[in-house]
């Protein structure tokens, strides 16, 4: 059973939440004077699958030293920590974060974990797109909102810490890589569940009329997965993207984190 008041770790020691000031959701963990890592983990036929943990840990250790902030813990350290936030919560499914930031010069470790479903699709209402200076502005007076994020050109990015597809004619479209869109693991996982279907994947520099008339269109990110977008801006979809290859990119996703293929999870 999920315990009332859940235990995280936090700054080399175990805490109830009920003893912090904070909650797992809180805006500030997710825009104080720090760096953060969101995961997921399922249960699996071969047991708890933390959902490419290695990489999402990498990049939160790359991220401090990007971000001089002090970082006292390696790879395999926040492993054993995740796990066991997982075993003193009794948890299987669930949304992770791990946080690190810095006071009076040293590194603090938060990692916390709340229950989350088997597989979720999120589906939005109409979405607007917005210039990456206007969403700063609006994040910095805490009123920012699920967003497609375009650059100064008009060229699609994504959205806040996920990144944006759209499926036109069966192929699937997404914005290439570059230092303004961010380089999300459950992007390259959709990518790949595209190529294992035969589905063509073309990346490249988007346009936002270019996303008029294509079936559907969707945001991802490892924490909250596949987000279905109903209207954006005055573009509306051509198909319910149930009916489209989008339907077999979430079922093929699904299989991947459920039967527990362990080439992208740590297995406790």
């Amino acid at each position: 059973m999920h315990p009332e008041s859940p235990s995280i770790y936090f700054d080399n020691d175990w805490l109830k939440t009920s003893q912090l000031d904070t909650k797992f959701l809180d805006h500030a963990m997710l825009f104080g004077q720090g760096v953060f890592e969101e995961l997921r983990c399922y249960v699996s036929e071969s047991g708890i699958n933390i959902f490419k943990a290695n990489e999402h840990f990498k990049r939160l250790i790359e991220a401090a030293k990007s971000a001089n902030i002090r970082c006292d813990y390696s790879v395999a350290d926040l492993l054993n920590i995740t796990h066991q936030v997982l075993e003193r919560n009794n948890l299987g499914n669930a949304h992770i974060r791990a946080l690190l930031y810095e006071d009076a010069d040293k590194g603090k470790l938060m990692v916390s974990a709340t229950k989350a479903a088997s597989f979720s699709v999120i589906e939005l209402d109409e979405i607007n797109s917005t210039s990456v200076k206007a969403t700063s502005e609006s994040r910095q007076s805490s009123t920012a909102k699920t967003s497609l994020l375009v650059d100064d050109m008009g060229f699609v990015l994504g959205g806040e810490c996920s990144n944006f597809f759209f499926v036109k004619d069966e192929i699937l479209y997404t914005p290439v890589l570059n230092q303004d869109v961010f380089p999300g693991l459950m992007r390259d996982s959709i990518i790949n569940c595209a190529t294992i279907l035969g589905y063509p994947v073309i990346e490249k520099a988007i346009q936002l009329d270019e996303i008029n008339g294509s079936e559907a269109a969707f945001f991802s990110n490892g924490a909250y997965e596949m987000s279905f977008v109903s209207k954006l801006d005055n573009c509306t979809f051509t198909s319910d993207w149930r009916y489209t290859i989008a339907n077999d990119l979430v079922l093929m996703f699904r299989q991947q984190v459920l039967k527990g293929d362990s080439s992208d999870y740590s297995i406790i």
